[in-house]
């Protein structure tokens, strides 16, 4: 098969339009097959019935399967709203992720985006709405009256671009895109106008990027990522394709990169106006970062994750990760002086601004 890729014996993956079908072509004598299957009642159109792992991923439609079955694909029925089309006695296999225990490493598989059942949940605010259109956002500015100023640089919508270069800096792969966040960390760092910055975790630099680019247009100030880069054992990017990366955004003169581990990062700057926190975040990330950095930060710490739903994804909850709602509470009681408030599109986005800037 022209589409397949490589897997256990008796397992075929094929794609299905931006879509991946995983099925057996094990013969089984009975619906006791190796994949998800049900026998549907008569009904033209109903709620899809989740995989019964949820590790796999949402499923979107379903492709009819021959229980005898060499040839398992027939047509898939594309379903954005999560209803799928039924027909009477027959048996469909669902598509999505497939198991692990089914082989192949995870960049061998086609993986549904990890944001699908978070907008599912959130339908009122779908991939490409802004998250300056969110009602946790309308909290920021009531809560934080200083930063009535970032209505100034923020477009009527996601894809209308506000600042010199910045189709170089949306072209840096970044899970911050969906929502518009690049604006918003350009539009923060043009209303507090902030000196010294730091970003803990850089991965492809789209953040900090972002934040150069408002530097640069203030005319004042410079950011410092710090990131392990290629010495991370997960998903990192090459410190010098980084470095590729902020000279062709022309922006060298406002940021700099440094391969160190970022958790020991406080011991260098004592004295910051911006900090910024993306480091497979959870629960204990944030309370080290409170410990460590709100001294010495005067204006903003903004931090990645703080949503119950970023809080379920996938690799929290295998790994037992300590989540961050708990501990964002933790941190307003030990942290008065510090207003915190999460804007919620998903990955979501912490935001703590000092009270006295």
């Amino acid at each position: 098969m022209g589409n397949s890729l490589s897997a256990p014996r008796g397992i075929v993956f094929a794609r299905t339009g931006a879509a991946l079908a995983f099925v057996s072509t094990k013969r089984s004598a009975g619906p006791k097959a190796n994949l998800s299957t049900r026998t549907i009642p008569k009904r033209t159109c109903g709620p899809r019935t989740p995989a019964p792992n949820p590790s796999w991923g949402p499923t979107n439609c379903w492709v009819p399967w021959r229980e005898a079955g060499t040839c398992v694909m027939r047509t898939a029925v594309s379903n954005p709203m999560g209803r799928c089309r039924e027909e009477s006695g027959k048996r469909y296999a669902c598509y999505g992720r497939p198991p692990p225990e089914q082989g192949g490493t995870r960049s061998d598989r086609i993986m549904p985006r990890l944001r699908e059942p978070f907008d599912r949940a959130r339908p009122d605010v779908p991939v490409g709405t802004p998250c300056w259109r969110d009602r946790s956002f309308t909290t920021l500015l009531e809560r934080c009256k200083a930063l009535e100023a970032l209505r100034d640089y923020l477009p009527p919508d996601v894809n209308r671009p506000t600042y010199r270069g910045q189709e170089r800096v949306e072209a840096v792969y970044s899970t911050y895109k969906d929502h518009g966040y690049g604006h918003f960390f350009y539009a923060l760092v043009r209303a507090i106008r902030p000196r010294r910055c730091v970003e803990l975790g850089v991965l492809q630099g789209f953040s900090l990027l972002a934040v150069a680019a408002a530097l640069r247009d203030n005319g004042a100030g410079s950011i410092r990522g710090v990131d392990l880069f290629e010495d991370y054992p997960y998903r990192h990017a090459q410190h010098a394709d980084v470095n590729k990366h902020i000279r062709a955004c022309g922006l060298e003169n406002w940021s700099a990169i440094t391969k160190a581990d970022a958790l020991l990062a406080h011991d260098r700057h004592k004295d910051l106006d911006y900090l910024h926190v993306d480091l497979s975040n959870d629960g204990d990330t944030y309370r080290f970062v409170f410990r460590h950095w709100a001294g010495r930060v005067r204006q903003a710490i903004v931090m990645e994750g703080g949503s119950a739903n970023r809080d379920r994804v996938e690799w929290m909850v295998k790994y037992g990760k300590p989540p961050i709602v708990p501990a964002i509470d933790e941190i307003r009681c030990a942290h008065p002086d510090w207003t915190i408030i999460v804007l919620a599109p998903y990955p979501s986005l912490t935001v703590a601004v000092r009270s006295a800037s």
